[in-house]
């Protein structure tokens, strides 16, 4: 595999690679080394957002445990911020693009019939990234050794500047300029960002950055591998479309409704909605910047339920917080998450509204936790419950623990940290190989999960594959660029998780 350089993704409009170990040391060699224009004016920030002086940031820098270049391309502004090791992480997948139809520096267009036919490798880059920069000549190595490949390159640069670019650093790929209001539907937030699409034009495999420090030759060899094994791959595949074509839907009670149930107060008469009721208006999706956006109203309790099962998998989705609450949540936090391995009939859980499953839990300030459904249960690396926490916390290094239906009052686990940025969309991912999972919350991994099961009698059954449930629990919630793709085998960043 190449030796890529991941980088952390921080909330930013635009974000250049970091600087890890071995970063310069000074604030004139970082503006050397990241190619900020002398006239440009550039402002520090510590490693928790705030705002620094040159000299504060200046005493601090040896001590960092990386730096990264933030440009804002409205005013011009650079702003160097410190980065501590906690914040390493792998950045968030790309899985699908909006239709491309850009111009190229020679005044063409491209569009997505241009580049059928052939995979193509598309690079996305700024003219003061220093890392993207130092890919050029590999990037041009790579193109005149693979004619059999369409490649793009794409900038938020306006196009004097893409062009001088080009001719600085004689970049040989096609290029894109003005592009930014192409990027944020694309979901490009770092740089150097570069994908590789199919022939039909699905993204199969993207990445943000690799190392160039050995050498062209290597950085190209390292490319080709990577290209090699990800037309290998099967593509993401979207699951959201206009039609929900992908999912049938499920609904039990209105919140208002459900806490009769379960106190067993309820009319005889009251029945759960079931499914597929015709003229549903819970689940409901709508085009936003030219991809499908999924609003869950909350109002019932329920879940769309994918048709197809799932084995071995890296699920992936976009989620962010609406503004109603429902009974019987009006003063709880928001609510919601993905239930996997789903199996059965609805209605067998707590809240006599899903089916056998273990949840991804998506609650505000603690998305990723865990809770079992039904007869499921799980073993996670945990340390027993604090006096003031509801449940106990995942931690890598602890021992494991067992949680699900045989354990009474341990059906729950905490994250391990709280990933959730609020009022923004966050991104969560789902990486499952038989009965070993990953939840894994803006490219940090919170909770590993070992030995799925569930009980059925007295066995005790692996519980390794089935339907996707995305609930709908007493809160508005919007979900996007929701994707799945197949996988062989645990990623090897993530093997160490399971030991």
């Amino acid at each position: 595999m190449p030796r890529f350089r991941l980088l952390p993704l921080i909330v930013a409009l635009f974000a250049c690679a970091a600087f890890a170990a071995g970063h310069p040391k000074t604030v004139a060699s970082l503006r050397e080394a990241f190619k900020v224009p002398p006239e440009a004016r550039v402002s520090f920030q510590s490693e928790d957002g705030t705002a620094l002086s040159e000299d504060e940031f200046s005493k601090r820098l040896a001590m960092a445990a990386s730096v990264q270049l933030i440009k804002n391309v409205d005013d011009g502004t650079f702003t160097l911020a410190l980065r501590k090791p906690a914040e390493y992480r792998k950045p968030t997948p790309i899985t699908s693009l909006p239709a491309i139809d850009l111009t190229d520096l020679a005044g063409q267009r491209v569009r997505n019939v241009d580049l059928a036919g052939k995979p193509t490798l598309v690079s996305f880059f700024f003219a003061a990234c220093a890392p993207c920069i130092r890919e050029v000549p590999a990037f041009n190595a790579f193109r005149r050794k693979h004619p059999e490949y369409n490649y793009l390159a794409v900038t938020f640069d306006d196009t004097k500047t893409a062009q001088d670019f080009v001719k600085e650093h004689s970049l040989e790929w096609p290029v894109a300029a003005n592009a930014r209001a192409y990027l944020d539907p694309a979901g490009v937030k770092s740089y150097p960002t570069y994908l590789l699409l199919s022939a039909a034009g699905a993204v199969i495999g993207g990445e943000n950055g690799f190392d160039t420090s050995k050498g062209e030759a290597e950085s190209v060899a390292s490319l080709e591998t990577w290209v090699a094994e990800n037309l290998r791959a099967k593509p993401w595949q979207p699951l959201l479309d206009t039609k929900l074509s992908n999912f049938n839907v499920y609904l039990s009670y209105r919140g208002d409704q459900i806490m009769s149930v379960l106190k067993g107060t309820a009319p005889k008469s009251l029945k759960p909605v079931g499914l597929n009721p015709p003229g549903q208006t819970v689940f409901d999706v709508s085009d936003k910047d030219g991809k499908p956006v999924l609003r869950i109203t909350g109002e019932y309790y329920g879940c769309l339920v994918t048709k197809q099962s799932y084995e071995n998998y890296h699920f992936i989705a976009q989620v962010k917080w609406g503004e109603k609450k429902w009974e019987p949540r009006l003063t709880e936090l928001k609510d919601s998450g993905i239930l996997y391995h789903s199996r059965g009939e609805f209605g067998v859980d707590y809240w006599k509204s899903w089916a056998l499953s273990q949840e991804f839990q998506v609650i505000e300030r603690g998305m990723g936790e865990y809770w079992s459904q039904a007869t499921s249960a799980i073993d996670i690396r945990a340390n027993p419950k604090k006096p003031d926490e509801e449940a106990p916390r995942w931690d890598s290094k602890a021992p494991w623990m067992k949680f699900g239906s045989a354990n009474p009052g341990n059906n729950h686990a905490l994250a391990g940290s709280d990933q959730d940025k609020p009022d923004q969309w966050n991104t969560i991912e789902l990486v499952c190989i038989q009965a070993d999972c990953l939840h894994i919350v803006n490219g940090k991994v919170v909770m590993a999960l070992a030995n799925s099961r569930y009980k059925k009698g007295d066995e005790w059954i692996p519980m390794t594959g089935g339907t996707l449930q995305i609930q709908s629990e007493s809160a508005e919630v919007f979900y996007r660029d929701i994707a799945i793709r197949p996988i062989a085998a645990m990623p090897a960043e993530y093997a160490g998780y399971f030991k």
